[in-house]
């Protein structure tokens, strides 16, 4: 009997182990899965932070290309409306994709409204780019899932079974990681939300004759496959008695064909009696200025989109009975990114935009949460006078200290290039800010990057608690007696 025993109690470890073991494999698998996923514009980090969402929270839901995220600020939703939206979209999502999306969606939303972007439906399928097969890979395994990727089935591309089962593409990434891999992509859009910043090239000389929307009366049919997904996603939300809403927002890069097929499009619509809201046909309403508003000819940058969805929000506040959710606790995740976006990214980009140091130290002064550090390298002297009133500005009681770390307004630490050589460590949490001097040159660095300095200067590295993040660094260097920004 005893031994009897022995053999059981041998067994149950033996497969307590293996389970053990199987569990540890499973979780380093997942782990994994995260680092090497494909983190493109094409819907990763979307559907990423999608999933990550309480139930029932969204109240307009959109879904389409990047003409999606990128023209429709979902925090300024939030702000000027307490609207609660989220942009599940994807580069170059064809209608039979955003089918798909819509489905995923409604698995675990109940939205007030469904936005569906058609900028994509004057495409044939065999326009449509690997960018959007891509968003279907990070879908989790469900049938809906399997459909799509068979309606989308370009062999040369991609294999059908390993974009169901998402790890032949994600765990193949290895060879291919780079430092932004092990970044937190999840941070990259608000609530779907990736705007494009400042003006391209292409629209900078920009002088191609712009298409006059409305004067295009004729339609012109959409390929079958996109007219069949246009009736389905009319017909789900017709099924699931939830609004619908067709958008385009407005581009320069319009041709008569599109703008014929976008009126076909507008067609099938009406006989579901969904309303159209092309944003081409109104472009004057919206405000649009060709070569101010445009990342390139078919993306809204920052400034256009903040045009766009004042538009937009507009028309919907008039128009559906949406809550406003600015002041209920349970949609602080809005408001939340609301504030992220504001430092993340709005902030960094002011700051990146400054080229004068007096105006850069008054950016910094008018904003709360920012941590500074500040150094002075080379010949500063040759320009003394104003480089004491720029650090006077940030320090009432400089007496020509080279490095300053200010919290805000108040003084963490100072050091003068006659002390000995130093090294000091500031700790934010994801960032560790350190403060250095050799040989009496001061230098910042954080995370054991340095940062490059003026040759004869001022320089600043900018730490936005709110973003956890460096935002900005910059140098002002001394050129003819002038400090000019150089990077």
């Amino acid at each position: 009997m005893k031994s009897g025993r022995k053999v059981n109690g041998t067994k149950l470890i033996r497969a307590v182990s293996v389970l053990c073991m199987f569990a540890l494999i499973c979780g380093a698998w997942c782990s994994m899965g995260n680092l090497v996923k494909d983190k493109t514009m094409s819907g990763t980090s979307q559907l990423y932070n999608f999933y990550q969402l309480e139930k029932n929270t969204v109240d307009v839901l959109l879904v389409g290309s990047s003409h999606t995220y990128s023209s429709v600020n979902t925090c300024m939703l939030f702000d000027e409306y307490g609207i609660t939206s989220f942009d599940m979209a994807c580069g170059g999502q064809p209608v039979w994709i955003s089918y798909t999306y819509l489905e995923e969606g409604l698995k675990t939303q109940r939205p007030k409204l469904i936005v569906c972007d058609i900028f994509m439906i004057q495409r044939e399928k065999e326009e449509i780019t690997d960018a959007a097969l891509r968003g279907l890979i990070n879908i989790k395994m469900s049938p809906q899932k399997w459909k799509a990727i068979n309606v989308s089935s370009n062999a040369k591309v991609f294999n059908s079974l390993g974009i169901f089962l998402n790890f032949p593409y994600t765990h193949t990434r290895y060879g291919e990681l780079t430092e932004s891999d092990f970044l937190d992509y999840s941070r990259e859009n608000f609530n779907g939300y990736m705007p494009y910043w400042g003006v391209g090239s292409e629209m900078r000389k920009f002088d191609n004759e712009i298409i006059d929307a409305a004067s295009v009366t004729e339609s012109e049919p959409i390929a079958a496959l996109a007219e069949e997904y246009l009736r389905k996603v009319c017909e789900l939300c017709v099924q699931e008695d939830i609004p619908l809403l067709l958008m385009n927002p407005p581009f320069p890069g319009l041709t008569e064909e599109a703008q014929r097929k976008y009126n076909y499009a507008e067609a099938v619509a009406g006989e579901y009696g969904v309303p159209v809201l092309d944003g081409n046909k109104y472009v004057e309403e919206i405000g649009i200025v060709w070569t101010e508003d445009m990342y390139d000819t078919n993306h809204l940058n920052y400034q256009g989109s903040l045009k766009f969805t004042k538009w937009l929000g507009e028309y919907l506040n008039a128009n559906y009975d949406l809550k406003d959710h600015s002041n209920d606790p349970r949609y602080q995740h809005w408001a939340d990114e609301s504030d992220r976006f504001y430092h993340e990214a709005v902030l960094s980009n002011t700051l990146a935009e400054i080229d004068e140091a007096g105006a850069y130290i008054r950016e910094l002064q008018a904003n709360s949460g920012l941590s500074a550090a500040v150094t002075l390298t080379g010949k500063w002297e040759k320009s003394e006078e104003d480089i004491s009133g720029l650090m006077r500005e940030l320090n009432p009681d400089w007496n020509r200290e080279n490095a300053l770390l200010l919290d805000e307004e108040t003084v963490v630490f100072s050091a003068s290039a006659s002390e000995e050589d130093y090294r000091e460590h500031f700790d934010y949490g994801r960032v560790v800010l350190e403060l250095s001097q050799e040989s009496g040159k001061a230098a910042v660095r954080s995370n054991e990057e340095e940062y490059q300095s003026a040759k004869n200067g001022i320089n600043f590295v900018v730490y936005d608690k709110t973003a956890q993040a460096v935002i900005d660094s910059a140098c002002f260097n001394l050129e003819k007696g002038v400090l000019k920004r150089t990077s």
